[in-house]
């Protein structure tokens, strides 16, 4: 098909026209959209037909130059944000090489000190420990090499760890009346110098209790003599299954990690009030506030293990010292409560 006899082909002119328009936008991002005439043989081609397919050429390769613009700017763009990131990343090379300076630096100082460490190890290892010892022992240095300190082979005394001439050693300990025994107690009574005795718990351990099993006897309970109070207060506990006895709450006391306390006897109470609550033998006790009263014994009377008969048990008067029969299954009389203080022996 021809136009209007030029001897141009149709097909010729839209080739130039084409190719002049990839010379203007060599690139395009949009579809081209033209009209969607069909021609058949025979047909005309008119100015009309010719212009609209041209125009629409025409928009398509303009809007693609556009675009092409729009690519342009944004390569621009991302080219400045890739020098930025460039000269980011430079200083952060410049950084990284700090720390392995760093790094370096560091491994030095760990090597100088785990050669300190070494030597240290070496002089704690060539102090050997002193040769074959037991449970409980302790040994010192004495400058030179460990000494072992045995424990104590005599466990039926109180043994404290004192220094002589700058030497730990193992010695009997001796008490007095009146020194705080091994548990915490007042000393009152003492055997061998002072290694064994007895010691009264610090304070009370009930404000008021009975004896218990009023109306029977419990065997071998009436034994009176410094030394019978634990057997009695085991005979009693044995004997009597009330609760809150004075004999049971005697035996649960605990003090300083020690549980082995008991009720006194009749003749053990009474070495409590001689030698803690009247030393001086004026035959009064004037109240925990007397310095003379070192176990700080009230005005009340106290409970022995001592049974007098199945009604009956000894207690003594702490407010003058008199000994006497109190009821088993009462708490107090018209002079006060019946009280409760424990011993122990050492």
């Amino acid at each position: 098909m021809y136009i209007n006899n030029t001897g141009t082909s149709l097909g010729q002119m839209l080739t130039v026209m084409i190719i002049s328009s990839l010379l203007v936008a060599p690139a395009w991002s949009a579809e081209v959209t033209y009209a969607e005439d069909v021609y058949a043989a025979g047909d005309t081609l008119t100015a009309d037909n010719l212009n609209a397919q041209f125009n629409d050429i025409k928009t398509g390769v303009n809007g693609n130059h556009s675009n092409t613009k729009k690519n342009k700017t944004g390569i621009e763009t991302n080219r400045a944000k890739i020098r930025t990131n460039d000269t980011a990343i430079d200083a952060n090379i410049g950084r990284i090489t700090d720390t392995r300076t760093g790094i370096k630096t560091n491994r030095k100082s760990i090597a100088k000190s785990n050669t300190a460490i070494r030597k240290l190890t070496d002089k704690v290892n060539a102090r050997t420990t002193a040769a074959k010892p037991s449970a409980g022992d302790m040994q010192y240095w004495n400058g030179k090499a460990w000494v072992l300190v045995p424990v104590p082979t005599n466990t039926s005394v109180h043994s404290a760890l004192t220094f002589a001439n700058g030497k730990p050693i193992w010695k009997t300990t001796y008490y007095n009346i009146g020194d705080r025994g091994p548990a915490g107690g007042f000393v009152f009574y003492i055997t061998d110098n002072g290694a064994h005795g007895f010691e009264a718990a610090p304070v009370d351990q009930s404000k008021g209790a009975v004896w218990g099993c009023y109306g029977r006897r419990i065997s071998d309970s009436n034994d009176k003599a410094v030394g019978d109070g634990t057997k009695n207060t085991a005979e009693i506990i044995a004997g009597c299954k009330k609760d809150r006895t004075a004999a049971r709450i005697a035996d649960a006391y605990t003090l300083n990690g020690y549980d082995d306390w008991f009720l006194p006897s009749k003749d053990e109470l009474n070495e409590m009030w001689l030698k803690l609550t009247d030393p001086d033998g004026d035959g009064r006790n004037k109240g925990p506030a007397d310095p003379n009263n070192l176990g700080g014994f009230t005005f009340n009377s106290y409970w022995s293990s001592s049974e007098i008969g199945g009604n009956i048990a000894w207690v003594q008067a702490f407010f003058s010292g008199r000994q006497l029969g109190g009821v088993k299954n009462k708490i107090k009389t018209d002079k006060g409560h019946y009280r409760v203080r424990a011993i122990r022996a050492f």
